[in-house]
């Protein structure tokens, strides 16, 4: 099998032999940190929101989902991250820096196959599907992925799906727990946008916790 590799969370090919190349550029989520502001301040934990920690998702394989992890809005800046990957309880926070998704062709999103990483010496290491959900079922680090609302106005969803619309909704820098995500892979044949719905927590002064499904377009500016 033919297979190419593509640095996480980047839309850009790197083939074999690790040249730059193009042509992922619709296969992967994307993210844009816009309209947040330093001075908002979380009095619940004690932070502003540009110390705030969140997690940006960029591909899901099967039942595990990847993310990058930023410490601050500074290090989103400066493109400094860890990888986290997850299943619906647990999370695991790869402690190498150079790791790529390994594709099987340049066709579609399912030709997501497993990780590339590369060692201190320059070793690479592929690990499938099989492999990585080792690492991750021996984690004991509770899941606990966490990002900025984008949008100015969210609607929240009973399922995920337009067909359930509530008369609830999220605003731009609202800070959510994702819980689970859904990517509807196939519709990339059809469409240049990707069709990820979140499942979210977002505890409100008035209502408590809502548990609730929103659009992905929820974490970009478009």
């Amino acid at each position: 099998m033919a297979t190419s590799h593509s640095y996480c969370g980047k839309p850009q090919i790197v083939a074999d032999g690790f040249d730059d190349d193009d042509g992922f550029e619709n296969l992967f989520p994307d993210f844009y940190l816009y309209g947040v502001f330093y001075y908002i301040f979380f009095p619940e934990t004690n932070h502003y929101l540009s110390n705030k920690e969140f997690d940006v998702f960029i591909g899901k394989l099967d039942d595990i989902s990847l993310y990058r992890r930023y410490s601050s809005i500074k290090n989103y800046v400066s493109n400094k991250y860890t990888l986290i990957m997850t299943n619906q309880d647990k999370e695991y926070r790869f402690k190498e820096s150079q790791i790529y998704q390994r594709m099987a062709s340049r066709e579609s999103a399912e030709s997501f196959i497993g990780l590339d990483i590369i060692d201190s010496k320059g070793k690479i290491t592929f690990y499938d599907k099989t492999a990585l959900a080792k690492r991750l079922n021996k984690s004991t680090i509770k899941k606990n992925i966490k990002s900025y609302i984008q949008h100015e106005k969210v609607p929240l969803y009973d399922e995920p799906n337009d067909s359930h619309p509530t008369d609830m909704y999220l605003v731009q820098n609202d800070f959510v727990k994702i819980l689970d995500v859904i990517w509807n892979k196939e519709k990339l044949k059809k469409s240049r946008y990707p069709d990820i719905w979140f499942k979210v927590s977002y505890k409100s002064k008035d209502q408590g916790e809502m548990v609730k499904w929103i659009d992905g377009k929820a974490f970009t500016i478009w």
